[in-house]
């Protein structure tokens, strides 16, 4: 082989390994998915259960392509906790309901496993307003989850000033609660700092059923606004 067939070829392998890089981070960004965890609550009474709504995510993974440049799939996976494999497809997974969430120690191993190796998982209280008793229990009983889940640490109260109500969008005021739920927005960090989980009193689910952001809400504009910080962070951290 002489020196020009060599270079040529050296040529060609540089070309085809920076086209294969290309289609690679094209392929990620073209592919970000959104994973609506299946799972029990302890309250087998309460009517709003973790499918409740999931036209909701839809609304908000719209509105997540408008306004950044993420290319977003607006179709909502169910995604069970007893396969771990399938959870880290998903870079973030969503979990909503109005009662306290109830994991096999399977589901809680794969939930640890899948947080360690980076992913993020979100869970959002779905106030329901027909029993105050239950106003917070996915709040209370998700804190209390997370925290078997990792003994030693801790759900913290995140400050006004934290990263994640600023990844995107500026929320000077961080997570504002509504209802009778009380207390900021809640997370838990892995041991190196990065957030790795984020627990929500205020009900961003049923603000995000207001579509494109028609209306004059700004608790409907600040609950989308929380949810793309969200994802944003979790993307980047």
């Amino acid at each position: 082989m002489n020196a020009g067939s060599g270079k040529f070829i050296r040529k060609t392998l540089v070309y085809a390994c920076l086209v294969f890089l290309a289609c690679t981070l094209f392929s990620f960004a073209a592919d970000f998915k959104w994973g609506r965890v299946k799972f029990e609550v302890k309250e087998k009474d309460t009517e709003d259960l973790w499918d409740k709504n999931m036209i909701y995510d839809t609304y908000f993974l719209e509105e997540v392509g408008r306004l950044t440049t993420l290319k977003v799939s607006t179709k909502v996976d169910v995604v069970p906790l007893n396969d771990l494999n399938i959870m880290t497809d998903y870079a973030i997974l969503f979990m909503t309901a109005s009662g306290t969430p109830v994991l096999t120690a399977k589901e809680k191993a794969n939930v640890k496993e899948y947080l360690l190796r980076g992913g993020f998982i979100l869970g959002d209280d779905c106030v329901d307003w027909r029993d105050e008793a239950i106003t917070d229990k996915f709040y209370r009983g998700f804190k209390v989850l997370m925290e078997e889940i990792f003994p030693g640490k801790k759900m913290e109260d995140l400050p006004p000033e934290h990263p994640i109500y600023h990844a995107h969008f500026d929320l000077p005021k961080g997570l504002v609660c509504k209802g009778t739920n009380v207390g900021p927005g809640m997370g838990m960090h892995d041991d190196k700092g990065r957030l790795m989980v984020f627990s929500s009193c205020a009900d961003l689910h049923c603000e995000w059923s207001t579509k494109n952001l028609k209306k004059d809400d700004t608790r409907t504009t600040s609950a989308y606004k929380m949810g793309i910080n969200i994802i944003m962070y979790a993307l980047t951290h």
